[in-house]
């Protein structure tokens, strides 16, 4: 398709199709990259517009459901440092790559595999997806806002009732 699309049979010889090819590499690259530049100018603006006032409004939201936990102190997400079965977890919502929200569970400090294993089980319908260690997590779309936040509370129902 590429030959026939790029009329490459019509040059003499094989390196003059490489060069040409070459050529055509190196405007691809540079299309990729103002792509990569272009979305990530868009994706910025809009996370300031949209994505930052809904993580204000969880954090003051989780300070009044959840008095008693520690609040994560990154920017980039919400969370709470969550005592379970004396040990602590991180509770959070958190955003990846560009395009997906997640609520997870994971470790803090060191790695409890005991712990991770009961996580898993009991959180598999809220947080169906995991990693070895002590890491549970459930994407969502960057627009599911609600959902995100339903998850959390969710999965905050689970730890506190224990």
């Amino acid at each position: 398709m590429i030959v026939e699309r790029l009329n490459i049979d019509l040059f003499e010889n094989d390196f003059d199709k490489v060069h040409f090819l070459q050529n055509k590499i190196e405007e691809v690259n540079e299309l990729y990259n103002q792509l990569v530049s272009l979305k990530n100018r868009y994706y910025q603006e809009a996370r300031k517009r949209v994505l930052v006032p809904h993580i204000q409004r969880w954090k003051e939201e989780i300070t009044i459901l959840y008095p008693k936990f520690e609040k994560s102190k990154e920017d980039g997400h919400v969370g709470l440092l969550m005592p379970f079965r004396g040990d602590y977890v991180n509770v959070r919502i958190s955003e990846d790559n560009d395009r997906q929200m997640y609520c997870q569970i994971d470790k803090y400090k060191h790695d409890n595999m005991e712990l991770a294993a009961e996580l898993m089980q009991i959180m598999h319908s809220c947080l169906p997806q995991h990693s070895r260690n002590l890491c549970v997590w459930k994407y969502f779309d960057i627009n599911d806002f609600d959902g995100v936040f339903k998850c959390f509370k969710e999965v905050m129902d689970i730890l506190i009732k224990g």
